[in-house]
């Protein structure tokens, strides 16, 4: 935690980006920009100071982008644009249990460990948003100098908004507290949704959340950002109204610099990380962007479409051999009549009332061999479109709401059924009263008369 003193004459060392700036900053930088002074820029900014408590500082989201050298005409004009849409400042923070404070007043980002389940959390701005650490060598990267081509990343992933997607918040790049803040989904990833047997999905559920996946990606492939090129299972997440969103897309010349070998996160993580990789890139990896393609998302969509249909884990093999050995056997080209290494499709489910036949069919084309026969996520949005008609809604608390709604409808026919048998038979008990006694008797027992004899 730290408190914000106003009106001190001490610069701080370091800079942050905030997500607003105020009206006259943006003039003050636009009058700067116009002199052509970058050098100056802070003169024009009012110098903060904050105290810190324990702990060593580190930067807030976003932080230690340092002031450019005088550039070009172009250049100037895109990084006073950069800078008035990331909001350059002078920012001091504290490191104690992760506190990371921002300006205007006392905001702070504090780690809240004692109730995260999923991954780590921090509250910012009185959001709880989540914490994704970088992998990042510190000796390797003592500093990280951001690119013109990052900075703009920067920008333009924040501007993103989508249902589906989830928002970025900032990045802490400095050292050695590297990580991205964005939102936070409680209900965890899909994969934790996956191998929790105590939630219980239902076809409808699972066509829900299929479909948000869908819609995520299609957005995606649909911007800027092109591809995923890491779309798993735990880069779905799923926030507390059981709306799927992707994550983990972009920076992708940032996630380069992290340390991902064997030695550093073990054999078989590196390879359990693979396995939603396509062929072709496993083959040649270099030959590929660091995004990955499209026909590469595909072939990962199938198989999240595998885990999602029969929740055996991430390409269920009855045999279960090791991910390394996995990887290995989709990387090995197949021989022309050889049947493709793929995860297996139990043979109920060819019977299975729960599963489409279209949806088999759709995950077998999307993980075909040849990239260019599989179908994009315009073609695989249509084919889910289509099995998810009567269930379209926003998400599914509202696809719940319109079951309880049915539910609620069948009971009442099921109550006005059981109302009419009960009236026939008590028709058929008068009946018969007035076939054995007198109609006089008959009448005094049916309104619970005591009859004098």
């Amino acid at each position: 935690m730290f408190t914000r003193k106003k009106n001190s004459n001490q610069q701080d060392s370091t800079h942050m980006v905030q997500n607003h700036i105020s009206k006259d900053f943006v003039h003050k930088m636009d009058a700067i920009a116009r002199s052509g002074q970058y050098a100056t820029i802070s003169e024009g900014i009012e110098s903060k100071d904050y105290d810190t408590v324990e702990g060593s500082e580190i930067p807030s989201p976003l932080s230690s982008i340092s002031n450019p050298k005088r550039k070009s005409p172009g250049e100037d004009d895109f990084d006073l644009h950069a800078k008035k849409s990331l909001s350059l400042r002078n920012r001091k923070l504290s490191f104690a249990g992760f506190s990371i404070g921002s300006g205007g007043s006392v905001e702070t980002i504090q780690m809240q460990n004692n109730v995260q389940i999923y991954t780590k959390t921090a509250n910012y701005k009185g959001t709880i948003v989540a914490v994704k650490n970088l992998n990042i060598d510190p000796k390797k990267y003592p500093k990280l100098d951001l690119t013109r081509s990052m900075l703009m990343e920067f920008k333009r992933i924040k501007d993103l908004q989508h249902d589906h997607i989830t928002r970025f918040t900032g990045a802490c790049v400095d050292c050695p507290h590297y990580c991205l803040v964005q939102e936070y989904c409680p209900k965890g990833s899909l994969e934790d949704i996956l191998e929790n047997e105590k939630i219980e999905l239902d076809k409808m559920m699972k066509y829900s959340l299929l479909h948000d996946l869908v819609k995520g990606m299609y957005f995606l492939h649909n911007t800027f950002v092109g591809s995923h090129g890491k779309l798993k299972s735990s880069n779905c997440v799923v926030d507390s109204r059981f709306v799927l969103k992707v994550t983990d897309f972009g920076f992708h010349e940032l996630h380069a610099m992290e340390d991902e070998s064997t030695e550093e996160i073990g054999e078989h993580a590196f390879y359990k990380r693979k396995l939603w990789t396509a062929p072709e890139i496993l083959r040649n990896p270099t030959a590929y962007r660091a995004n990955g393609t499209k026909a590469g998302d595909a072939y990962s969509f199938a198989i999240i479409l595998h885990e999602m249909l029969f929740r055996k884990g991430a390409f269920y093999m009855t045999n279960e051999p090791s991910p390394k050995e996995i990887c290995e056997r989709v990387q090995r080209v197949p021989a022309y009549d050889e049947e493709l290494y793929r995860p297996e499709i139990p043979e109920s489910a060819l019977i299975d009332d729960q599963i489409e036949p279209n949806l088999i069919n759709l995950m077998v084309s999307c993980w075909a061999e040849e990239f260019h026969e599989r179908p994009d996520f315009a073609v695989i949005r249509k084919v889910v479109r289509s099995l998810n008609k009567s269930n379209e809604t926003s998400n599914v608390v509202d696809n719940l709401l319109k079951r309880m709604e049915q539910y609620a409808n069948n009971l009442e026919g099921l109550v006005e059924e059981r109302t009419q048998e009960y009236l026939a038979e008590k028709q058929k008990v008068e009946d018969l009263l007035h076939q054995l006694l007198p109609r006089s008797v008959a009448d005094q027992l049916l309104v619970c008369r005591n009859i004098k004899i």
